[in-house]
C-alpha cells in the first residue's frame, strides 16, 4: 500500500507487514533453506513497507536520531521522510561517517563513535531487518547484548542460575576495541546473504572516517554508532560457545560462556578447563583481528581468593560473589542438602562510585539555582536519575542493602542544602516547608528516595 504524505502511514499494518517477512526468513533459516531466506531478504530490502520502517526508526524512533553525519541534517521534515523512503535503495554506495568522542560513563577516557548519514542510517535499518532474523535463528543462546528480546538483565539471571549452588572458577573477560578491530575479510566470509547486501555492506565497511575535516581510510572495524555495527560484531563474535564446547568435560560439568557485547564470562568447575578456554578465546578471536584486553582479564573464584586475586568478579556493573554461611542461611538444593554458602549478588564499587558522583553532579548544579527554590527543583532532577538506577540494580539479591546506604547519602547531602537555604529558620518551619505525609509515611520533598 502506498501512502500519499508521512502523516498517512499505517504504521500498525506496515510492521505487521514487515514483521510477517521477518518471521518467514527466521523460520527458514532455522531450516537451514538458504535460498528461501535470501529471497525474502531481496523482498525485505525492496519493499515499500521496510523503507517505510527504516525511515521512521532513523528520524522518529531512535535516541540518536539528532545527531548529524558529515551531510550536517540532524533532522528530516515529514516531507523529506517520504522523500527519501523512495529515494533509498541498496546500491553499494556509502559516505564516510563522521567521528565524535563521547565520555565513557565514570571514566577519564572517550568512546570514539562513527555518525552516518541520515540515508546511510537508513539504509543500514533496511539491511538490518533483512539479515536480522537470519542470525537470531543462529546465534548462541548465552550471547545477550544487541539481541531482540534479551537484556542485560538476561544475561545476569544467566549467571545467578550457573552459580546458585556451587563455588566455581571464573575467566572475567573484555575484548579490547572490539568494534574498532574487526577484520573485514573474516567478517564477510561469514556472511551469506545476496550479492548487493554483501556489496552494500563491504562499502559501509571501508567507506572512511572525517575526524577534524580530515579523511581517514577504514581498513578494519565497524564504527559503534552505525545501525548495523552491533548486529555485525555479534556476527564477528557468533562461534564463541561452540568453540569451547570442543573441551572434554565430564558427565554434569559446568562450563558455560556469557557474553553481552565485549564483555564475556567463563564459568567452569575446573580451573585447568577455565584457562584452556581462555587459550581457544585467545585464538578465535585473533581469527577475527581480535584479542582480550590483558588489563581487564582475570581469572578469579566465586569463593575463595585465587592467587592475588580478590573472590568474585563484576559483570555489567553487578558484584558477584558467594559467602560462606550457616545452614540457616545457605543455599540450599531441592533435595533439602545444605551448600554452607550464598552467592551475593548486588553493586559493584565501581557502580556505586559512579551513582555516587552523578548525584554530586547534580548537587553542584543546584548551586547555581536562586535559594529557597533549588532544594525542591534538584529532588526533581534526582527523581529520573534514582529511579533508572534502582530499576536496573534491583535484579541483585542483596541490593536493598546499597540502596539504604545511598538513600542515607542522598538524604544527607539534600538535608545539608536545606539548612543552607533557610538559614536561621526554626526547624518547625524547614519542616512544614519540606516533609510530606504520604501513604508510605513521612517523605522528604515529598519524594520517596531508593526505597521507592
Amino acid at each position: 500500500m502506498l501512502y500519499a504524505t508521512w502523516n498517512d502511514v499505517n504504521w500498525k499494518i506496515t510492521r505487521e507487514h514487515v514483521f510477517g517477512i521477518q518471521q518467514r526468513i527466521y523460520k527458514a533459516s532455522v531450516k537451514e533453506e538458504w535460498t528461501t531466506v535470501a529471497n525474502l531478504q531481496k523482498l525485505i530490502i525492496n519493499s515499500w513497507q521496510a523503507k517505510l520502517l527504516a525511515v521512521r526508526m532513523v528520524t522518529q524512533d531512535n535516541q540518536g536520531r539528532k545527531t548529524a553525519g558529515i551531510d550536517g541534517k540532524a533532522s528530516l521534515n515529514t516531507r523529506e521522510r517520504m522523500e527519501l523512503v523512495n529515494r533509498i535503495s541498496i546500491d553499494g554506495k556509502a559516505n564516510p561517517v563522521r567521528r565524535i568522542e563521547i565520555p565513557k560513563p565514570g571514566k577519564k577516557e572517550k568512546r570514539p563513535l562513527g555518525i552516518p548519514t541520515i540515508e546511510d542510517r537508513a539504509k543500514q535499518a533496511l539491511v538490518k531487518m533483512a539479515l536480522e532474523p537470519e542470525w537470531e535463528a543462529k546465534f548462541e543462546p548465552n550471547s545477550y547484548g544487541f539481541r531482540p528480546g534479551k537484556s542485560a538483565h538476561d544475561a545476569i539471571e544467566g549467571i545467578r542460575s550457573r552459580l546458585r549452588f556451587e563455588p566455581k572458577f571464573v575467566l572475567d573477560a573484555d575484548i579490547a576495541q572490539c568494534f574498532d578491530r574487526i577484520n573485514h575479510d573474516r567478517l564477510m566470509s561469514k556472511i551469506k546473504a545476496p550479492a548487493n547486501i554483501k556489496r552494500q555492506i563491504r562499502e559501509w565497511l571501508k567507506a572512511g572516517i572525517f575526524l577534524d575535516g580530515a579523511f581517514h581510510p577504514t581498513k578494519e572495524g565497524t564504527p559503534q554508532g552505525g545501525v548495523i555495527s552491533p548486529l555485525l560484531a555479534n556476527v564477528a563474535l557468533h562461534g564463541m560457545e561452540k568453540a569451547i564446547s570442543s573441551i572434554p568435560k565430564k558427565s554434569r560439568e559446568v562450563l558455560v560462556l556469557i557474553r553481552y557485547a565485549d564483555d564475556l564470562v567463563v564459568i567452569g568447575q575446573d580451573m585447568e578447563k577455565v584457562k584452556q578456554a581462555k587459550n581457544i578465546l585467545t585464538e578465535f578471536l585473533g581469527e577475527m583481528g581480535l584479542a582480550l584486553s590483558e588489563d581487564k582479564t582475570r581469572l578469579c573464584h566465586t569463593k575463595e581468593k585465587l592467587r592475588n586475586e580478590e573472590p568474585g568478579f563484576d559483570f555489567l556493573g553487578m558484584n558477584f560473589r558467594q559467602y560462606i554461611r550457616g545452614k540457616h542461611r545457605s543455599a540450599r538444593h531441592c533435595s533439602g542438602k545444605v551448600y554452607g554458602h550464598r552467592l551475593l549478588i548486588q553493586p559493584s564499587k565501581k557502580s556505586v562510585k559512579r551513582f555516587k558522583e552523578k548525584i554530586k553532579l547534580e548537587l553542584t548544579k543546584a548551586k547555581r539555582k536562586v535559594q529557597g527554590k533549588r532544594v525542591l527543583s534538584v529532588i526533581a532532577s534526582l527523581k529520573p536519575i534514582i529511579k533508572g538506577w534502582a530499576n536496573y540494580y534491583r535484579i541483585g539479591n542483596k541490593s536493598g542493602d546499597i540502596f539504604q546506604k545511598l538513600d542515607e547519602f542522598i538524604y544527607h547531602n539534600l538535608l545539608s542544602m536545606t539548612k543552607r537555604d533557610m538559614g536561621r529558620s526554626s526547624m518547625n518551619t524547614m519542616w512544614n516547608r519540606y516533609w510530606k505525609y504520604t501513604n508510605k509515611g513521612w517523605r522528604f520533598g515529598d519524594t520517596t528516595l531508593m526505597g521507592s
